[in-house]
C-alpha cells in the first residue's frame, strides 16, 4: 500500500506552530484536489483524533497564505468512536460553511445522544426550530457527521426545556448589544458632524478686515444743502 503523505510533507512552505503544527504532522492525506485556474485546494485527510474547527481553519489559512491561494478546505475524517455530542457546536459551524442556517441559533446549545439520534436543544421557540427545519439545517449537520465520522446519526433540533430563562438572557444580551450599537452610531455621527463643521469653517473664505477710510474709493462730501 502506498504511503500516505502528511500535510507537513505536502505543504513544506508552511511553518505552523502549536496545535496547528501537531495537525500538520498527524494529518494523512487521502485525496488532494487542486483547481489551478481558481487557485482552490481541497484536502481530504485522516486524523487519529478530533481537532477543533479553530485549529483546522487556522491550518487552512496557513496553506492559503503560504501558497497564495484563494481558498483552501481541509475535510477531516476521524475514527467513529471519537464522536461525542460535545463536538456539535463545531458540527454546526462546519454545516454553516456548506450553506446551513446556523448563525445565532447555536450559541448556547445542549445536546445528548439517544440511540442513533442527537437531540439538540436551543434557546428558541417552536417558530425558530421550524425555521431551521424548513432550511434543512439538521440534514446538513447529519451529512457533516457522516462525512467526518462515518456515522449515520439523525439530528433533531428542539426548543430548550428552560427556553424562557435562556430566551430572556439572550433577549437582554441582544438588547444591550443593540443599544451599545445605537450609542456608537450617535457618537460617530456627532463626531462626524463636528469635524464637518470645523472643515467648513477652515475652508470658508476669510473677510478682508484691513482698515479702510471709506466704502468708496472716491466720494464727494454730502452737506445739508445737497
Amino acid at each position: 500500500m502506498e504511503k500516505q503523505s502528511t500535510l507537513s510533507e505536502k505543504f513544506k512552505k508552511c511553518e505552523p506552530t502549536g496545535e496547528s503544527a501537531v495537525l500538520f504532522k498527524q494529518a494523512k492525506i487521502n485525496k488532494l484536489m487542486f483547481d489551478r485556474d481558481k487557485k482552490i485546494v481541497e484536502v481530504r485527510c485522516e486524523f487519529p483524533r478530533v481537532f477543533s474547527k479553530n485549529v483546522i481553519y487556522s491550518a487552512e489559512d496557513e496553506i492559503r497564505n503560504a501558497y497564495g491561494l484563494n481558498l483552501v478546505r481541509i475535510l477531516p475524517h476521524y475514527p467513529a468512536d471519537a464522536f461525542s455530542v460535545e463536538q456539535m457546536p463545531d458540527v454546526f459551524r462546519e454545516a454553516g460553511r456548506f450553506g446551513a442556517v446556523t448563525n445565532g441559533f447555536f450559541y448556547n446549545l445542549d445536546a445528548e445522544l439517544i440511540g442513533d439520534t442527537v437531540i439538540v436543544r436551543i434557546p428558541f421557540d417552536d417558530s425558530g426550530c421550524y425555521y431551521l427545519d424548513f432550511a434543512g439545517t439538521a440534514k446538513i449537520a447529519e451529512n457533516v457527521i457522516k462525512n467526518e465520522f462515518s456515522l449515520d446519526l439523525k439530528v433533531d433540533i428542539k426548543e430548550a426545556d428552560d427556553y424562557t430563562e435562556k430566551g430572556r438572557y439572550y433577549s437582554e444580551r441582544q438588547t444591550r448589544t443593540i443599544e451599545q450599537y445605537k450609542e456608537k452610531i450617535k457618537s460617530d455621527a456627532a463626531k462626524a458632524a463636528e469635524e464637518n463643521v470645523k472643515r467648513e469653517e477652515d475652508n470658508a473664505p476669510k473677510p478682508d478686515l484691513r482698515k479702510v477710510a471709506s466704502l468708496f474709493d472716491k466720494a464727494d462730501e454730502v452737506t445739508d444743502e445737497d
